[in-house]
């Protein structure tokens, strides 16, 4: 009779331990479908934003050969589209984070925070460098313009900073059970730069 008991209680901490095992694993696999929706959309933001680095050093290079006219000006349209893919794709990451705000915490809201700030900079920036914009023939005002996309390029940069953030944290919170390496935050070596965090401890 002891025995029968001792099988009884075998198999009930054998379904338990497979109940959790089998909890476990989902949970992982579900982490893992979270990560990559995540990182396919900080993806598609970085492209986004190497396009607008690429139309204001080609701006940079414009002015710094004006008088020679050997450098093209990007067109009004084409900053206009890069900027709209910009906020288009940001806007679709923020909607991700909210989808799984479950997952990924409260904290989330700091991005949301962050990449708002950032991306209302490169709108304005942008607003004051199309009504600088010259003529193809024209420099005007040559100093307020490169001012201005110095101020563009650090405003993208700063996105992409959060994105980098973000991919790396959205590693640790829900990949941590798979993998025992974890990735540092981001250190800049200038104070002011903003990193942003899902972990209150980083």
């Amino acid at each position: 009779m002891t025995g029968f008991f001792v099988l009884g209680w075998q198999l009930s901490v054998q379904n338990a331990n497979t109940l959790a095992a089998n909890a476990t694993k989902d949970r992982n696999a579900l982490h893992l479908d979270i990560y990559r929706e995540i990182a396919t959309s900080t993806q598609e933001s970085s492209r986004s934003l190497s396009r607008l680095v690429e139309l204001l050093t080609q701006a940079d290079t414009a002015i710094a050969f004006a008088d020679y006219g050997i450098a093209k000006w990007p067109t009004r349209e084409q900053l206009q589209e890069a900027s709209a893919k910009i906020t288009e794709s940001v806007i679709a990451l923020m909607t991700t984070m909210d989808k799984w705000a479950i997952a990924v915490g409260p904290k989330s809201a700091d991005f949301h925070d962050a990449l708002s700030d950032d991306l209302g900079s490169v709108g304005s920036n942008l607003s004051t460098l199309l009504s600088l914009m010259p003529p193809p023939t024209v420099q005007a005002e040559p100093d307020k313009l490169t001012t201005t996309i110095g101020a563009l390029r650090w405003a993208a940069f700063g996105i992409e900073g959060h994105l980098r953030d973000l991919r790396g944290q959205a590693q640790n919170l829900l990949l941590g059970g798979l993998f025992t390496h974890r990735i540092p935050p981001r250190r800049p070596t200038d104070p002011s730069v903003r990193v942003v965090s899902l972990d209150d401890l980083a």
